[in-house]
């Protein structure tokens, strides 16, 4: 079974307090999962081949961003951009 599947990934705001028009923003991107499988060259007893399902996630285009609210208009100060991708064989 083969799948790939492309997600935008969710803002997430964290107020600095429930006073305060600063706040933390991280953009989440885009989410990345797919997976490959291969045979092992390997069989149990009743012949069947052992699978490897090696899967890919990846997190791209993050970026953090601290907001200050004025006058009901966000301000982007300071953009962190990065990728990040993980990869795992189960």
């Amino acid at each position: 079974m083969f799948f790939a599947l492309f997600l935008q990934a969710p803002y997430i705001i964290v107020p600095q307090s429930s006073k305060s028009k600063n706040a933390l923003v991280v953009d989440l991107g885009l989410l990345q999962l797919s997976n490959k499988c291969e045979l092992a060259g390997a069989s149990n007893a009743q012949g069947v081949p052992a699978v490897l399902d090696q899967m890919k996630i990846a997190l791209t285009s993050l970026q953090v961003s601290r907001y200050k609210t004025g006058h009901g208009i966000f301000c982007a100060a300071l953009p962190i951009h990065t990728d990040l991708a993980d990869f795992a064989k189960v």
